[in-house]
C-alpha cells in the first residue's frame, strides 16, 4: 500500500475526497465536528485546589502537618495554650508556603498563555473555489492550503504545486538549510522524515517561493503532535532538591521518633527512681507528652517556606533574563543540570547566518571594519537586489526580514553598513527574474539601474566563474583571466577552511 509521499496529487485528492477547488464550507464544518480542531492537546488543566494540594505532598510538609496535629493534641490533653499557638503557627507556615507556590506557578502559566495569544496564526485556503483566510485551528483534512514565504505550515500537508518552495524544518528535523520542496511523488519505501521533500510539516516555516498543498493530518495526528504525545506520556521524576528534602524529612522523622523513645525511657527511669521502682505511680501520659514536645521542637518549621521563597526569587531572576519556568521546582532542576542533550539548529542557535568577511579581487575585508567605497557599495546593493528576502519596517522602526537565511544575511550586510535595503529595492526595481534551481545553481534578477537594464546573478562560485568573461576591479571592467579566476577559487577554499560559507 502506498504512503502519502508515494501518491500523486490526483490519488490524494480522490482518497481525501477533496478537489482542486477545495472543500465546501459544509463539508469542512462536518469534518471539523468529526475530527476536532487543528491544535495540539495541552492536557487537562489542574484546578487551583489540586495545585494547592500538590504543594502539600512534600514529605517535609507532611512531617510539619503531623507536628502541628501533635501540638494540638498536647494542648488539649495538658491544657497548654502555648502549644495551640505552636500548632497554628506551623499550619500557617504550611498554608503560606503552598499559596506562594501556587501563585508563582499561576503567574508563570499566565505569562505563557499571553505569549500564545500574541501569535494567532491564520491560513489561506481554497474553499468553494475561493481563497479564504481562516484560523489555523479550523483547518481540516482535505483542505487546499496556499503557502508563500513567511507562512507557517499550518498542518501536515502534501505539496501538490511547488514554485521554488523551500521550508525551514530545523525545529523538527535539525536540518539547518531550508529544504527545497517538490510536488512529484517519491517512489522509494521507508523514506526518512527529513527526506520526504514532497511533504510539509506543522510548525515549520516557508522561507522561499510559493506553493499549494493538501492537508493530510491535523492536530495531534501531525508529526509535531506525535512528539507532543510522547512528551505527555513521559513520567515526571522528583527533582534533586525534592529528593533531598524528602530524605531530610525522613531523617528528621527518624530523629524525632528516636527523641521520643529516648526521652520517654529517661522520663520513665526518673519516675521509677523517684517512686522507688513503683510502676503504679509512673505518669505515662506526662512522660509521653514531654518526649513528643521535644520531638516537635526539633522540626524546622520555616524550612519549606524558606525554600519556596528562594525558588520564587530564582524564578523572578530568570524572568528578567527572558526565561519563563512553569514550576518552581524546575528552577532548581535547571541549576543542577550538568549535561544537556539538544539539537543545535533552531534550538541552541537561531538558524541565522551572518556575513563576517567580504572579498573583492586582491583583498579580504572584515565586515566590522568595512569602509564603504564604490566597489563595496555596489557589491552590497547587488546582494540586496538579487535576493528574495521580504523586508519591512516594524512599528518601532526596526527591519523585519522573512526569507532564506543565506539571503537574509546579504540583507543584514546592508543594514550593518548603515544602508537601507528597502530604499535600494525601491530605487532599482526588478523587471525580470530567473529563480534559483538545483540544475542551474544560479539565481538571476534583472533591474533598471540608472536608465540601464542590468542583470545580476549569484550562485555557486565555480559555476559563476565558468560563465564569467569580465571582472570589476577598482571601478573598471576588465577581461577575466585564468589567474584571476584561480584567485577567487583559492579565496573561496580559504573561507571554507575557516568554516565560512
Amino acid at each position: 500500500m502506498k504512503t502519502i509521499y508515494q501518491k500523486d496529487s490526483q490519488e490524494l485528492l480522490l482518497e481525501l475526497q477533496s478537489t482542486p477547488n477545495g472543500l465546501t464550507e459544509v463539508e469542512a464544518l462536518k469534518r471539523l465536528d468529526q475530527n476536532g480542531k487543528n491544535k495540539l492537546d495541552e492536557g487537562k488543566k489542574r484546578s487551583v485546589f489540586l495545585k494547592f494540594f500538590d504543594q502539600l505532598k512534600d514529605f517535609m510538609v507532611i512531617v510539619l502537618i503531623i507536628a502541628a496535629l501533635i501540638s494540638f493534641m498536647i494542648a488539649i490533653i495538658e491544657g497548654k495554650s502555648e502549644e495551640i499557638f505552636e500548632g497554628i503557627l506551623i499550619i500557617l507556615i504550611v498554608i503560606i508556603n503552598a499559596i506562594l507556590g501556587v501563585a508563582q506557578e499561576a503567574k508563570a502559566e499566565k505569562a505563557l498563555e499571553s505569549i500564545k495569544k500574541m501569535s494567532s496564526p491564520h491560513a489561506t485556503v481554497i474553499r468553494d473555489g475561493k481563497e479564504k483566510h481562516i484560523d489555523v485551528e479550523d483547518l481540516v483534512v482535505g483542505d487546499i492550503v496556499l503557502l508563500q514565504a513567511g507562512d507557517y505550515v499550518p498542518a501536515d500537508v502534501r505539496i501538490i504545486e511547488s514554485i521554488n518552495l523551500k521550508c525551514d524544518e530545523s525545529a523538527l528535523t535539525g536540518e539547518a538549510v531550508p529544504v527545497e520542496k517538490i510536488s512529484d511523488p517519491i517512489l522509494k519505501d521507508d523514506v526518512a522524515l527529513g527526506d520526504r521533500v514532497n511533504l510539509g510539516f506543522m510548525s515549520t516555516v516557508v522561507t522561499y517561493g510559493r506553493g499549494k498543498a493538501i492537508v493530510t493530518s491535523t492536530g495531534m495526528n501531525t508529526e509535531i503532535g506525535k512528539i507532543a504525545t510522547m512528551l505527555s506520556e513521559t513520567e515526571s521524576e522528583d527533582t534533586p532538591l525534592q529528593k533531598s528534602i524528602a530524605q531530610l524529612g525522613k531523617f528528621l522523622a527518624y530523629v524525632a521518633f528516636g527523641i521520643v523513645a529516648v526521652i520517654f525511657i529517661i522520663q520513665i527511669i526518673n519516675d521509677l527512681n523517684a517512686h522507688h521502682l513503683d510502676w503504679s505511680k509512673i505518669n505515662w501520659i506526662e512522660a509521653f507528652m514531654a518526649s513528643v514536645a521535644l520531638a516537635v521542637a526539633a522540626i524546622p518549621e520555616g524550612l519549606p517556606a524558606i525554600i519556596t521563597i528562594v525558588l520564587a526569587l530564582g524564578m523572578q531572576n530568570l524572568v528578567k533574563q527572558r526565561a519563563i519556568m512553569r514550576t518552581l521546582s524546575a528552577v532548581e532542576t535547571l541549576g543542577s543540570t550538568s549535561i544537556i542533550c539538544s539539537d543545535k539548529t533552531g534550538t541552541l542557535t537561531q538558524n541565522v547566518m551572518t556575513i563576517t568577511d567580504v572579498y573583492l579581487y586582491g583583498a579580504s575585508y572584515k565586515v566590522a571594519e568595512l569602509t564603504l567605497n564604490s566597489s563595496i557599495h555596489k557589491l552590497i546593493d547587488f546582494g540586496v537586489l538579487c535576493n528574495d528576502t521580504k523586508v519591512n519596517l516594524s512599528e518601532n522602526q526596526t527591519f523585519v526580514k522573512i526569507g532564506d537565511p543565506t539571503e537574509i544575511a546579504l540583507t543584514d550586510l546592508a543594514i550593518a553598513t548603515n544602508l537601507n535595503p528597502i530604499d535600494t529595492l525601491n530605487k532599482y526595481p526588478r523587471v525580470h527574474e530567473l529563480p534559483f534551481d538545483s540544475e542551474r545553481k544560479l539565481m538571476t534578477t534583472v533591474h533598471k539601474i540608472n536608465d540601464e537594464i542590468i542583470s545580476i546573478t549569484k550562485g555557486a562560485p565555480d559555476i559563476l566563474l565558468d560563465r564569467s568573461t569580465h571582472v570589476f576591479i577598482d571601478g573598471k571592467i576588465e577581461p577575466i583571466t585564468p589567474e584571476i579566476k584561480q584567485t577567487f577559487l583559492n579565496q573561496n577554499s580559504d573561507y571554507a577552511d575557516k568554516a565560512l560559507r
